[in-house]
């Protein structure tokens, strides 16, 4: 993944990352376990 910031005198101004990133859950807890999130 690229990820962008721009700094300026050691100060990070602004940041930009990918548009679209896909994540794995590797642990969850057992009662979280087939519940979903959709983005809003």
């Amino acid at each position: 993944m690229k990820v962008t910031v721009q700094f300026f005198d050691g100060r990070a101004l602004s940041g930009s990352v990918p548009p679209r990133v896909t994540c794995t859950v590797v642990e969850a807890q057992p009662n979280a376990k087939g519940l979903t999130a959709t983005p809003q």
